[in-house]
């Protein structure tokens, strides 16, 4: 997994367990106090409880996830002895506080810690044919475009397969373009294989009438933020990848919610088979594929 990647486990490893995280919003509470928190052993014992008017009852402490392993990974956990907030672990503590949830939680936290974590997903490449399932290498969205939208070969192969007729063209497709997984990198492209969850998910629309119409809308849309849009290998579709949230939804949840949505609201409907998380995308050439300026 990525050390630089911005997801709670690096938060947490990246915090002294989380007890940074304990210590920041402390000081933020009591700005007056200089000493919040003394970690002696794995106890800080009684520190003051913003929650609680700033009495000394919230009890934090070092927490072995599994207490019968020496190698056991551990965590900053916290209990509140007046039961004012439930007890977790420094992540639970900073939602409570600061009213934020899932990414734009973690966002708010590697600003604040200054922790330099990167949101740069990650997403594996697999070279054609479709039949090889060892991994190239992981990439990053803006390779990816850069490959879209210069890349004289697949320049060649995107022209070649929209001469073919349907069979020809799809067996074509198979052997000669390379793939990614959009939603992460895997080490075989199986959904079993999974390292880590890009936070991103990729819809596919076939046989659109107005595929540039609809590359507008999408674009344009105001619940859902476009991360890359580009013109399927065939010419008559689009894949466009889209950020998710898996720490509040699952993978396929959030697949359905968006098919529904995109329906309901555009009368477009989006391939349903699309949802596992090891899909394989085919890359075209597209000199106009749109990526999100954040990545450039």
């Amino acid at each position: 997994m990525a050390t630089n990647t911005l997801n709670k486990e690096n938060i947490i490893s990246n915090t002294h367990y989380g007890l940074q995280i304990y210590a920041h919003i402390l000081q933020e509470a009591f700005p007056a106090d200089k000493t919040l928190i003394r970690l002696q052993g794995r106890d800080c014992g009684l520190c003051r409880n913003p929650f609680s008017q700033g009495s000394r009852t919230l009890h934090i402490y070092i927490h072995k996830q599994d207490p019968t392993s020496q190698l056991s990974p551990e965590i900053a956990m916290h209990k509140d002895t007046t039961h004012t907030i439930p007890p977790g672990n420094s992540l639970l503590f900073a939602e409570n506080y600061y009213h934020l949830q899932g990414k734009a939680l973690l966002q708010h936290l590697n600003r604040e810690l200054h922790l330099n974590l990167k949101e740069n997903p990650m997403v594996t490449l697999f070279k054609a044919p479709i039949t090889n399932k060892r991994p190239y290498r992981n990439t990053t969205l803006k390779e990816i475009h850069h490959y879209i939208t210069t890349s004289q070969d697949a320049h060649k192969h995107t022209q070649q397969l929209r001469q073919l007729p349907p069979q020809q063209a799809k067996m074509y497709k198979q052997t000669k373009f390379h793939y990614v997984t959009f939603s992460g990198t895997f080490t075989y492209c199986a959904d079993k294989d999974l390292v880590e969850h890009s936070g991103l998910l990729c819809l596919d629309f076939d046989h659109v009438t107005n595929p540039q119409q609809l590359k507008q809308t999408l674009l344009e849309d105001r619940q859902i933020e476009t991360q890359l849009l580009f013109t399927s290998p065939s010419g008559d579709g689009l894949k466009w990848v889209i950020p998710i949230d898996t720490e509040l939804y699952k993978h396929e949840e959030y697949y359905t919610a968006v098919v529904n949505y995109i329906r309901q609201t555009y009368g477009v409907q989006a391939d349903l088979s699309c949802k596992n998380l090891s899909r394989a995308c085919f890359l075209p050439y597209d000199p106009h594929a749109y990526l999100n300026p954040k990545y450039q």
